[in-house]
């Protein structure tokens, strides 16, 4: 049995999710840490002032002194870059969104730091 709901390729899943969704795509944060990775150092994830902008949130966002490998910056938001992507999702308000982590090959979603979904 097969349900005709539902695709069967791939190709007929995208075009199917293409009429339901809108993407936004975001592709890069910080420039220069980007070159660095496509250089060989990954996971580079700082700003050229040592702010780890995956910790520069309000969710989680704690002090660390400069120079420590998870430092979130002076405050939660306190780096532009942070402050744009905030705007970009309040504008928006996506229901769902994936960030990608090219030094790492990683996809995370929503909840990846939290202990409780929805919490």
């Amino acid at each position: 049995l097969h349900d005709k709901s539902i695709p069967d390729s791939v190709g007929a899943w995208a075009k199917e999710l293409m009429k339901r969704c809108v993407f936004k795509i975001i592709p890069v944060e910080v420039m220069k840490s980007r070159r660095e990775v496509e250089k060989g150092n990954l996971c580079l994830r700082k700003t050229l002032s040592g702010v780890d902008l995956n910790r520069n949130w309000p969710v989680g966002w704690k002090p660390n002194r400069i120079g420590h490998e998870e430092y979130g910056g002076s405050s939660a938001l306190s780096e532009a870059e942070s402050r744009i992507l905030r705007d970009i999702g309040a504008a928006w308000a996506p229901h769902s969104y994936v960030q990608t982590h090219s030094g790492e090959w990683a996809l995370y979603t929503p909840w990846d730091h939290k202990a409780l979904w929805g919490s």
